[in-house]
């Protein structure tokens, strides 16, 4: 039984939602008591740029009020910040660069849904510049700090949106993922977040750094909470053609279905590919959806799996490089020296290698779905190929970190135009989030978050409940000696 506004921060985004409709905690309260744990925690996490405090409350207030006229929007009242890409008009988008000070004068079209749902915007989160680093780097904030061990790194190039989730500050952010920076900090963090289908969710508002490769997706808590945000989110934008015209769905309903008898591909040789400590974990994530019904059918990663992460890495460093040159051109001392490195790696890259890189695309997503979807219709991968490092490693000539590649089972799927949905797999020995991922078919995003919903369900690790246990530096959560090592 909630007992006072701290506990409320225990409930996921649909809990919270529900109790804010039921007139359990006003939006007021709710902001109020997620300010003041920003204002504790925070500055452990390094999860925000900027708190919109008294933006936050009049927000708060208005939705009060007009749950008093008996107005029920899906996100009334409910908490929530987002990587600061997303423009707001009158706001600073820093795109966690120095080099951008201009004042937006629009509202990014996802705003304005989440803003018509209800939600209240606390602020704008720290994130790698240009989103454009696997390892946070800015010169704006220190990297963001894992909640589940304060020494270790929650996770780039939206980890600030997976600090504030996972350390109980919001309750959703919008994140965006070019090759993994959405599912790389929710593996690591661990929570939920989804790559969407090219095309699903509106880009307009959104600074950009590959226009071939960016999408924007939410991050939350739990699966259902990916599926409430989602049902608001979606839909045709005229603002961007790049939308497209499709029947929106309830992502919602049929999350409480079984798997028994769905088929799951997967490939063994991955369990190779990922540091020792994290095998033991996705073996036992295999066993429990065997045990929930599903075939999980064992494949060899096809060639085209290569090829994809490959070009994806030329198209991405090209894009960037051809985005931010007038910044490289004129501001090259205000960047970060790790991103006036890329950026000029990026710039070295021939339009013909580019072209090339881009014009093999079609025929390599063909081949991919081929092998792959033709035995089933999701495939399993591991979201990260390790846990949380620490913080000091990613300052210093840490070897191993040196030759980690976060992206290596993420960066594909952008390439190939495929949907990916991230959720936390269980713990390591050491008590850190391992994540895995489910990818499917375009716009087969209701059957990833089904899956992934009943994973939640039949997984002998209770994901939410070790969440609500470890996660939090402080208000109402037991220590780790007394949760125990999970």
């Amino acid at each position: 039984m909630v007992k006072d506004r701290s506990d409320f921060f225990a409930l996921d985004l649909v809990g919270v939602a529900a109790a804010l409709r039921r007139g359990a905690v006003s939006a007021a309260d709710l902001t109020a008591a997620a300010l003041a744990r920003i204002a504790a925690d925070d500055p452990t996490f390094n999860a925000f740029f900027r708190v919109d405090a008294e933006a936050a409350r009049a927000r708060a207030r208005a939705a009060d009020r007009a749950r008093a006229r008996g107005r029920r929007a899906p996100l009334q009242g409910v908490p929530l910040a987002h990587k600061d890409l997303f423009f707001r008009e009158g706001n600073v988008t820093s795109a966690g660069s120095r080099t951008r000070q201009s004042k937006a004068v629009f509202t990014a079209t996802l705003l304005r849904r989440l803003d018509r749902a209800g939600a209240i915007d606390l602020g704008t989160l720290n994130m790698s510049e240009f989103a454009f680093h696997p390892w946070g780097a800015n010169r704006l904030r220190p990297p963001p700090a894992n909640p589940w061990d304060a020494t270790r790194f929650a996770g780039a190039s939206s980890g600030g949106s997976a600090a504030a989730i996972a350390g109980r500050l919001v309750f959703g952010s919008l994140g965006s993922d070019s090759g993994g920076s959405i599912r790389f900090p929710a593996a690591l963090s661990g929570i939920v977040g989804l790559l969407p289908t090219p095309g699903l969710l509106s880009r307009h508002g959104m600074a950009l750094t590959s226009p071939t490769l960016d999408r924007p997706g939410p991050m939350a808590r739990s699966v259902r909470d990916i599926a409430r945000l989602l049902n608001v989110l979606v839909g045709r934008d005229p603002a961007d053609p790049a939308t497209v015209r499709r029947k929106v769905a309830n992502y919602e309903r049929g999350l409480g279905r079984g798997l028994r008898g769905r088929r799951v591909a997967f490939a063994p040789q991955t369990l190779a590919e990922v540091d020792p400590p994290l095998r033991p974990v996705l073996a036992r994530a295999l066993d429990a959806l065997r045990t929930a019904g599903v075939r999980i059918v064992e494949i060899a990663l096809p060639s085209a799996f290569a090829a994809a992460h490959a070009d994806a890495g030329t198209v991405f460093l090209f894009e960037a490089a051809r985005t931010h040159a007038r910044v490289l051109r004129r501001h090259a001392r205000q960047l970060h020296p790790e991103i006036r490195v890329r950026l000029e790696r990026g710039g070295a890259i021939s339009r013909a290698h580019y072209r090339d890189a881009l014009g093999r695309r079609d025929a390599t997503a063909a081949a991919f779905a081929d092998h792959v979807f033709g035995r089933a219709p999701v495939l399993l991968l591991p979201a990260a190929p390790i846990a949380a490092p620490t913080l000091a490693a990613l300052t210093g000539p840490d070897p191993a970190l040196a030759v980690a590649d976060p992206g290596r089972f993420t960066r594909a799927f952008n390439y190939l135009g495929l949907p990916a949905l991230a959720l936390p797999a269980g713990l390591t020995a050491d008590g850190l989030p391992v994540g895995l991922q489910l990818i499917g078919l375009p716009f087969a995003e209701a059957t990833l978050l089904r899956i992934g919903a009943a994973f939640e369900r039949a997984n002998p690790l209770p994901t939410f409940l070790l969440q609500a246990q470890r996660a939090g530096a402080s208000h109402f959560f037991p220590s780790r000696s007394e949760a125990g090592g999970g």
